[in-house]
């Protein structure tokens, strides 16, 4: 059986997080990880799972609120289902059954207001979803992943006997799990092969592919060793596109390729794209190697002065990642991530925004939030935005705010950014506007500025128009005509929201899509 990524619009997830405790210590991590988790599987670049598929519960008191969440979620599912549960885990005295706790569990009395795990395996198994994911963060959760025999009959009774079905636990049996400083360090561990990927491996992130680096990081940092459970080839399910992939890694160079050709460019490739694609890709690897890197010194710093740098790393890097993209988008490449799911323009506008260096000086206003980017031009719509952004910001005063609204049109969508700066002298914005709308050859474009050219790349993609104008105050403002192809026509009714300032500049984090739950 091939490799195959779940399909988002079938799919189901359900979070459980158990934080706070009335008798056992509290676990704020374990929040955070949730967190992290449902931005990983939401993020329309790495997962794709649509934000109203994955349900998130914290802190729930008794199995109730489990049960509804899991019921729901197993009845709607056809292609897979997901559950997730980080908290602490308790041991029967007398079974040694594996209990999941909730905030009022006694560990004297776990069967007493906890969640068996067996009660919740019954649950998921029910689902007539093609594939059943099991994902279990706690002390002892090997004990899921352990077959235990029946001494009447001899068969496995632990063994999950339903076809499609695979669990991944953070320990051993009778081992307990490593609650981190910020983040749980299994489930830190599992974000981050997802946002960044595994070399070498091919195009997707299997359930098997993911237990495998899961198990040599683990290993190499001397924590916990991740355990799995699985039937048939449950393990061939991807969970995500692998980011780390490319044509030099797995020898995708067809025979007969002209003299000119370089490996891993197309076919009709001219030689200096080529090699701009090899490059771009070359450095992209070691980009997303040095932000895992910084991943892990992030989870693993307490001191706030060292972790703000830290961040500031992170994003330099991030915007280095951009620079990689443009060089691929010049050449007429793609990235490594496509898109199966739509996206909000707003997270859209918010993936754009994470990814310059200004980032605080963007601001949102007047943003039809009903408005949704089809799935094959939400990445480049976010690196021309980006583009955009980072032009408005490097000419126009430190201290004034970048302003973007977004409306609908028609069937398509029209964006404006505004700056305050000194403005565009009106004898060049014929020529600027004249290249915006047929970007001219890379390698022949002399002093043209290339954040421009880059814009002019991806908008001819798409059919988008892109141009600039004089601001009716001061300042500039470019204009971004998204046309009906590029957007997901679902509602008839936009409404329009003024958005407050607590939800404006929230895209701290390079390369987050979506804001989590």
């Amino acid at each position: 059986m091939f490799a195959r990524l779940f399909d988002p619009a079938a799919s189901r997830a359900v979070l459980i997080g158990a934080s706070r405790y009335s008798t056992l210590p509290s676990l704020p991590s374990v929040r955070r990880s949730v967190k992290a988790l449902a931005a990983v599987l939401t993020d329309p670049r790495v997962c794709g799972l649509p934000a109203r598929s994955c349900t998130v519960v914290h802190d729930p008191s008794d199995g109730n609120a489990v049960g509804r969440a899991v019921g729901t979620a197993a009845a709607e599912a056809t292609d897979m289902l997901l559950v997730y549960y980080a908290g602490h885990g308790l041991v029967g005295l007398r079974r040694n059954q594996l209990y999941l706790t909730l905030k009022d569990t006694d560990p004297e009395r776990p069967a007493f207001h906890s969640l068996a795990y067996e009660v919740l395996r019954e649950e998921v198994l029910n689902s007539r979803a093609r594939n059943r994911v099991v994902i279990l963060d706690s002390c002892f959760s090997g004990r899921a992943a352990t077959p235990l025999m029946s001494g009447d009959t001899g068969t496995i009774l632990g063994q999950i006997d339903i076809e499609g079905a695979y669990v991944l636990t953070a320990t051993a049996a009778n081992e307990a799990a490593s609650a981190g400083k910020a983040i749980t360090e299994f489930t830190g561990e599992l974000v981050q092969v997802l946002r960044r990927g595994v070399p070498s491996v091919g195009q997707l992130l299997t359930l098997d592919i993911l237990y495998g680096e899961l198990q040599a990081q683990m290993k190499a940092r001397n924590l916990p060793q991740p355990h799995r459970l699985k039937t048939d080839n449950s393990g061939n399910l991807a969970l995500a596109p692998n980011p780390l992939h490319n044509a030099l890694i797995d020898g995708i160079q067809q025979p007969g390729n002209p003299e000119n050709s370089l490996p891993g460019a197309d076919l009709d490739t001219p030689v200096p794209a080529a090699i701009l694609v090899n490059l771009a890709r070359r450095s992209q690897n070691l980009v997303n190697r040095l932000l895992s890197d910084l991943d892990r010194l992030e989870r693993d710093e307490e001191d706030p002065a060292r972790l703000s740098n830290l961040f500031k790393i992170d994003h330099m890097a991030s915007l280095m990642r951009r620079t990689n993209e443009a060089a691929l988008a010049l050449a007429g490449a793609t990235g490594p991530s496509r898109q199966r799911e739509p996206a909000k323009l707003i997270d859209v506008m918010r993936a754009a925004q994470a990814e310059i260096e200004m980032y605080m000086r963007i601001e949102f206003v007047d943003v039809d939030n009903n408005i949704e980017v089809a799935a094959h031009a939400v990445n480049d719509v976010v690196h021309l935005l980006a583009e955009l952004y980072d032009n408005a910001t490097a000419f126009s005063p430190p201290n004034h705010v970048v302003t973007v609204t977004a409306r609908r049109l028609d069937l398509g969508a029209t964006l404006q950014i505004i700056d305050s700066g000194l403005g565009i002298r009106s004898e060049h914005l014929t020529e600027i506007n004249r290249q915006l709308s047929a970007p001219p050859d890379f390698t022949r474009s002399g002093s043209w500025r290339l954040g421009l050219l880059i814009v002019s790349q991806l908008a001819a993609r798409h059919g988008i128009t892109v141009q600039l104008s004089e601001s009716p105050t001061y300042g500039a403002l470019a204009t971004v005509s998204l046309p009906p192809s590029t957007i997901v026509n679902r509602r008839p009714l936009p409404t329009i929201t003024n958005m407050p300032p607590s939800a404006r500049g929230q895209a701290r984090v390079p390369g987050q899509f979506s804001a989590g739950p």
